[in-house]
C-alpha cells in the first residue's frame, strides 16, 4: 500500500529555499547546517550525479514519493535568533517560519546532534551560478541521528527515515572510496588524517557499513595502490586492521 507523503518538498524546493535564504541572509547559511531530510536529499543527489558503478540509489516511483518532505531542518543558531537571521516572522497555527511557502524547522538540538559538534565538520554545498555556499551536516552525523530516531521507542515510525538511512550509508561508502582513489582528493597528510577520522566516525556510528563486499573490494585495491604514498601510512594501517574486524 502506498503511504501518504509528508509533503511536497523535493531537492528542487530545498535548493530554492537555500537560494532565497542566501539572498536575504547569507550569514544564516554560515551559522547553520542543513540536517534531516534536506541533508539526505543533498547526499542522495551528489551520489546520483557521481554515477558510481558500485554505490547508487535506485528507487521505484512509490519510494520516490516517500522522499518528499513537509519541512527543511537546520541546526546552529539559537531559536530566538531565527527571526532576525531569516528576516521573517512566524505565521500560521502553530506559529512557524516559512520561506518560499516551506516550513523551516529549527531544532536547537537533536537526539544525538548538537550544533557545537555538527558545525565543526560540515560538508559544503554550492548554490547554482556560483551564488554562494551552504553547510550540510556531516553524513555520519545525519546517519547517527536517523538511526537514533528509528530506534527510539518513543519516535513515530516513518518509512522515509529508513530510505534516508540507506541513501546516507551508500554515500558514505562512495565518499570514502573516491577520496582515496582520486589523487586530487588525497594530496597530503591532512587529507589522509581527514579520511581516517571519517572512517573511524562512520564505523563508530554503524559498523555494518564496512561489511559491504563492494566497499571492502574497493578499499583493498586502494590499500595496494597507496603503498608508495608516504603520507598514506595511517590510512593503510586503518584499512588493514579494521576493514574486516
Amino acid at each position: 500500500m502506498l503511504l501518504e507523503p509528508r509533503g511536497d518538498v523535493d531537492w528542487t524546493k530545498v535548493k530554492q529555499v537555500l537560494k532565497t535564504i542566501y539572498q536575504q541572509s547569507p550569514e544564516f547559511l554560515f551559522e547553520n547546517a542543513l540536517i534531516g531530510g534536506g541533508a539526505a536529499w543533498f547526499y542522495k543527489t551528489v551520489l546520483n550525479k557521481a554515477n558510481d558503478p558500485d554505490f547508487k540509489i535506485e528507487l521505484n516511483p512509490q519510494k520516490e514519493i516517500l522522499w518528499l518532505s513537509k519541512d527543511i531542518d537546520f541546526i546552529g543558531s539559537n531559536l530566538n535568533e531565527y527571526e532576525v537571521l531569516l528576516k521573517t516572522k512566524k505565521t500560521g497555527t502553530p506559529p512557524r517560519f516559512y520561506i518560499e511557502g516551506v516550513w523551516i524547522d529549527t531544532p536547537e538540538i537533536g537526539l544525538t546532534m548538537h550544533p557545537d559538534v555538527v558545525l565543526k565538520r560540515t560538508y559544503q554545498g554550492y548554490l547554482e551560478q556560483d551564488l554562494g555556499e551552504y553547510q550540510v551536516a556531516h553524513p555520519a552525523d545525519v546517519l547517527k541521528e536517523k538511526l537514533a530516531l528509528v530506534n527510539s521507542p518513543k519516535a513515530t515510525k516513518r518509512p522515509q527515515d529508513i530510505l534516508h538511512i540507506e541513501a546516507i550509508k551508500e554515500f558514505i561508502k562512495f565518499d570514502l572510496c573516491q577520496r582515496i582513489e582520486k589523487k586530487e582528493l588525497f594530496q597530503n597528510a591532512a587529507d589522509a588524517k581527514a579520511w581516517r577520522d571519517d572512517a573511524i566516525l562512520a564505523k563508530t556510528v554503524d559498523w555494518t557499513i564496512f561489511s559491504c563486499s563492494k566497499l571492502q573490494r574497493r578499499l583493498e585495491v586502494a590499500y595496494q595502490n597507496l603503498e608508495s604514498v608516504s603520507y598514506s601510512n595511517s590510512v593503510r594501517q586503518w584499512i588493514k586492521h579494521h576493514l574486516k574486524s
